[in-house]
């Protein structure tokens, strides 16, 4: 039988690594027009209020969803597990109104950045 928790972990820890990736690539980018970013705090202020990060939000808000899932025993999760884990593969594949804007640019990073690359084939083995 399958460790439901532990696989779980994994998706989220496969995600957080897959996230810094994207926002490493983010950061270059953002650097070669507007200068060195000085802080993480300032990168923090980026991530959360400039367009240039826009598009890395709804990642951003499935890894507050998959964090609360696991803090919830799973005899309560009430299909929680499997609903984030369902809205985590539309992400990653851009389907829906939702996440159109995330998969375009997703496919661009994918593009350019090997690393990108390594941690979106690791998120894809635990889904």
């Amino acid at each position: 039988m399958i460790d439901r928790r532990a696989h779980l972990e994994r998706t989220a820890q496969a995600l957080r690594v897959l996230h810094k990736a994207l926002i490493d690539h983010l950061q270059a980018s953002w650097e070669r027009d507007h200068g060195r970013v000085p802080s993480s705090g300032e990168l923090l202020r980026l991530l959360m209020t400039e367009p240039h990060f826009e598009w890395l939000r709804p990642m951003s808000r499935l890894m507050v969803e998959l964090d609360e899932v696991l803090e919830v025993p799973p005899e309560l999760q009430d299909g929680r597990e499997l609903a984030v884990r369902a809205r985590l593969r539309s992400l990653l594949a851009g389907e829906g109104g939702e996440f159109r804007e995330f998969g375009e640019r997703y496919m661009e990073a994918l593009q350019a950045e090997p690393e990108v690359v390594l941690a979106h084939a690791a998120l894809r083995k635990t889904l």
